[in-house]
């Protein structure tokens, strides 16, 4: 599920979070991915919405690469019914991503029924491109191709 253009504000209809976790598991574990950002107190912002929707939301622990290659943080994508990936730079969420153990389990966990929601560069990595400012004229490829 894609969500909006920017990152998420009070003005935000909960109506799009609310679908995002009716597709869920009945479980509702919700995991946050902030490396488009690295933003603590936005995550933490996330985390408590979800929460505050019924959710089991948690903070992936997921903001730079060598995050992505953490067994623990692994591990806590596999027990998510949803991956929330907040906005900010696409660049900096394909490079923290692409090719890692984190990436390889968000994709199995989807393949699994797991569902993928972003907002803003969250969105804009899940296709075969992405054209951002920060991708250049010609784009890059995004996490989906």
């Amino acid at each position: 599920m894609l969500i909006g253009g920017r990152p998420m504000d009070k003005d935000e209809p909960e109506d799009l979070h609310r679908l995002c976790l009716s597709f869920a598991r009945p479980t509702r574990r919700v995991s946050v991915v902030g490396a488009a950002w690295n933003e603590p107190g936005y995550i933490a912002e996330l985390v408590q919405h979800y929460a505050g929707l019924g959710a089991n939301a948690e903070d992936a622990g997921l903001y730079e690469r060598g995050d992505a290659e953490n067994c623990e943080i692994v591990a806590r994508l596999a027990r998510a019914d949803l991956i929330y990936f907040a906005g900010g730079t696409p660049r900096q969420l394909l490079e923290a991503l692409r090719g890692t153990p984190a990436w390889q389990q968000i994709f199995d966990a989807w393949c699994g029924g797991a569902v993928l929601a972003g907002i803003s560069a969250g969105s804009e990595v899940m296709g075969a491109v992405v054209v951002s400012q920060t991708a250049g004229p010609a784009g890059r490829r995004g996490l989906g191709g």
